[in-house]
């Protein structure tokens, strides 16, 4: 299917093409016979004179001109590509990550449970031909997202960590840009706790799936308590090492409000925070990072570095606000850095229209974290949840020797009412019109459009040398 963004372009593409078709109808009268050479200034010298005749003059060139006109009005137009959909299908969303509070065999279980789940793709619940069967699809494995096989559920390897409920949203989404069909309605099967919840997820949650999702909850008759290490390990002393910052600013400051100290050396540092830096000064803490502390980048980066949670794009960067998790507003609107989180990492903190901010991921027995904007900027520097969004970042991938995440809650804790009601999205309708979701990840032509209208252009003037010659 062809979309046009200007469809307008199209019409006056149409337009200009009939200019070359109404030209090669028009042919000059050739000069009459005069006895005498001087006659001719005598009588009207007919050249000039122009009639319409039956066929057209040299119809090669009357097409490349059509081609290279309706081509570069098509240019214009944006013209995209978006594959033909049809059908509608269920999809079973499972968090197949690491939880022991839940043995595998009962996810699997619940999942068989889900209308239309038939081992080998088959429909159990009569649907018709234009309904599909379920479409599972699991989240939270090591090697990514993937769609299941309902017969292979119970040889599948669980993750080695949990999943949040973002990563189960995005494959879902991922799963329906695949995939062909044009309607879907979600049934999601886990165990809805706090480990599951990731900073600005009420925010992205119906910007990801503009739907509604059916919980399939898996319940445990208790939740596991934070272990008494994981306790200790979070009321130690942090340590804070600052690569290129000066002494006494409100970085230092914020560390110190929550409990930490800053050293001149990296040797001991917990945390170690890098604004602005290159490559060249960050390859060298990567060692730290792998031996356990947690390196916070932010700012500008030149150079390469592959172990960082970020990929710089080319996505609209601009001013926006901080989001902390529970929808708290940091500072004011800072610059924004272009780029989104790398695959796998997880989202620490978000702008204000639910787009990524920073993003975490672990390195051996350390964490690395970036944010999308200047750490130290006066906006930022001077807010009073300054030291909150310190400590999210600091804690990007947890507390050091637990499974704490960035929120600071016990994370098998159950989902409260309210956070259930975010997840399942009751006010978003129950099936989601797929082709509005996947609109925005088509596949643009408007680039092959200008190649082909200069491929036709070069063509045409070779052509018309060619006449002439």
């Amino acid at each position: 299917m062809i979309a046009a963004a200007f469809p307008g372009f199209l019409v006056a593409a149409g337009v200009l093409a009939t200019i070359p078709v109404a030209l090669h109808f028009l042919a000059r009268r050739p000069p009459a016979r005069a006895a005498l050479p001087t006659a001719r200034f005598l009588t009207e010298d007919p050249r000039t004179l122009l009639r319409f005749q039956r066929k057209p003059m040299d119809a090669a060139l009357l097409a490349v001109r059509l081609a290279f006109a309706l081509a570069l009005g098509a240019a214009f137009a944006g013209l995209s590509w978006m594959p033909e959909r049809s059908g509608a299908v269920r999809v079973v969303l499972v968090d197949a990550g690491a939880d022991p509070a839940v043995a595998w065999a009962d996810v699997a279980d619940a999942v068989r449970t889900v209308d239309g789940v038939t081992p080998g793709g088959g429909s159990e619940d009569g649907a018709g031909a234009d309904t599909e069967a379920a479409l599972v699809v699991a989240y939270g494995l090591d090697e990514g997202p993937r769609v299941v096989d309902p017969a292979d559920l119970d040889r599948i390897e669980r993750g080695a960590r949990p999943a949040t409920a973002e990563e189960g949203l995005r494959a879902l989404r991922k799963a329906a840009a695949e995939g062909g069909f044009a309607e879907a309605e979600v049934t999601w099967v886990g165990r809805p706790s706090w480990h599951a919840w990731s900073p600005g997820l009420g925010l992205m949650r119906s910007q990801l799936w503009p739907g509604r999702m059916e919980l399939r909850p898996i319940l445990v008759d208790a939740a596991v308590s934070v272990s008494a290490e994981a306790a200790a390990d979070a009321a130690t002393t942090s340590v804070a090492w600052l690569l290129h910052e000066t002494e006494g600013n409100a970085l230092q400051r914020a560390i110190e409000a929550l409990g930490g100290r800053v050293v001149r050396t990296a040797g001991t540092a917990d945390w170690i925070f890098a604004a602005d830096a290159d490559a060249a000064s960050l390859l060298p803490l990567m060692d730290h990072v792998r031996g356990g502390s947690t390196l916070v980048v932010s700012g500008r980066m030149s150079g390469d570095v592959a172990d960082l949670p970020w990929v710089v794009d080319e996505r609209t960067s601009g001013t926006a606000q901080l989001v902390l998790p529970g929808d708290r507003a940091v500072g004011t609107p800072v610059e924004r850095l272009p780029g989104a989180p790398a695959a796998g990492a997880r989202t620490v903190a978000l702008f204000d229209d639910a787009t990524p901010a920073a993003a975490a991921r672990s390195l051996a027995d350390g964490c690395v974290v970036y944010l999308a904007a200047d750490l130290t900027a006066p906006g930022l520097a001077t807010a009073a949840d300054y030291p909150s969004l310190i400590r999210a970042l600091a804690r990007g991938c947890g507390a050091p020797g637990s499974s704490e995440g960035p929120l600071d809650l016990p994370l098998d804790l159950p989902l409260d009412r309210g956070a259930l009601r975010v997840l399942e999205g009751l006010d978003l309708p129950g099936t989601v019109d797929v082709a509005s979701i996947v609109a925005a990840e088509d596949i643009p032509l408007t680039r092959w459009l200008v190649l082909l209208a200069l491929a036709l252009l070069g063509l045409e003037v070779a052509m018309t040398q060619e006449r002439r010659a």
